[in-house]
């Protein structure tokens, strides 16, 4: 059922709350996505033990599935006509929900890669980097349809937020057998999901410190390898080693309950954690 913020796009008129029905279930003509990617790069080894990538790529997804709301469909009436039934009265009493071929997205983006190695103290030195940055990232509803705005580096309910800046940079010595490493994960921060009450202004002004963005999320993980033999390998680490609370974001999933408070795409409210593995090579 829909709710009584609805109203007909067409009549303007309210949808009584409990009063229209909605069509859900599996569609027997819904296709896989299909996408087309192009990328190119290279590698540079200027100096011994030192090489520098870049990586440019971008996709290309047609036929997005694409699971829309009863307000989406109302509010883009003109491109699902085919959604909405009406009686004879020419009332909405339905509204088909079920998953379509309908939306197309563009991502694009560089990835630079960079890693060195030092012989330190008898032992091996070694320090890389993995940095990715978002150039482009929009969508629209169907293929006909003008594009959206830009989605880079704000909220959006699809699978993945476009963070205009991620990266996981570490160093490691390396002894004998004996492997010490410690590495950073940086999230930039980026606009947050704007509630309605919010949007309107009903309800700014009991939010005085509502925040529109979301802070970097930057944590440090520590790990220790002992490599006993060829066959075992021992590992022990700590994740969030400063144990760092998930920036606040307002954002709250109701299909899933994830969030409410932070956001499960891009932080993890655990925080410190240890871990131990043993590897065993039987062959």
């Amino acid at each position: 059922y829909a709710g009584a913020d609805l109203v007909d796009p067409v009549t303007g008129t309210a949808i009584p709350a409990n009063s229209l029905n909605t069509i859900n279930g599996g569609k027997a003509d819904l296709n896989p996505e299909e996408a087309k990617m192009k990328s190119f790069g290279f590698v540079l080894s200027p100096i011994k033990n030192f090489t520098f990538g870049m990586d440019w790529w971008f996709v290309n997804r047609e036929g997005t599935i694409q699971s829309l709301g009863t307000s989406v469909i109302l509010a883009n009436y003109a491109l699902f006509p085919d959604r909405i039934i009406r009686n004879s009265s020419n009332q909405i009493t339905k509204i088909d929900i079920r998953p379509i071929n309908a939306g197309e997205t563009e991502t694009n983006g560089v990835e630079y890669t960079a890693r060195g190695e030092l012989d330190v103290w008898g032992g091996k030195l070694i320090g890389d980097v993995n940095v990715s940055q978002l150039l482009k990232k929009r969508s629209r509803l169907i293929a006909s349809a003008p594009w959206g705005a830009s989605e880079v580096g704000r909220f959006t309910r699809a699978s993945d937020i476009g963070l205009k800046w991620k990266y996981t940079a570490s160093v490691s010595y390396r002894k004998g057998a004996w492997t010490a490493r410690l590495s950073q994960l940086y999230r930039a921060g980026y606009m947050d999901y704007v509630p309605p009450g919010i949007a309107n202004g009903a309800f700014l002004p009991y939010a005085p410190d509502y925040n529109p963005k979301v802070d970097e999320y930057i944590t440090y993980n520590a790990s220790f390898t002992y490599r006993y033999n060829k066959n075992l390998t021992i590992v022990a680490g700590i994740k969030n080693l400063f144990n760092q609370d998930p920036p606040f974001s307002i954002a709250y999933d109701t299909n899933t309950g994830a969030g409410s408070s932070w956001e499960p795409r891009v932080a993890d409210p655990r925080g410190r954690a240890y871990t131990l593995s043993l590897e065993y090579k039987f062959l």
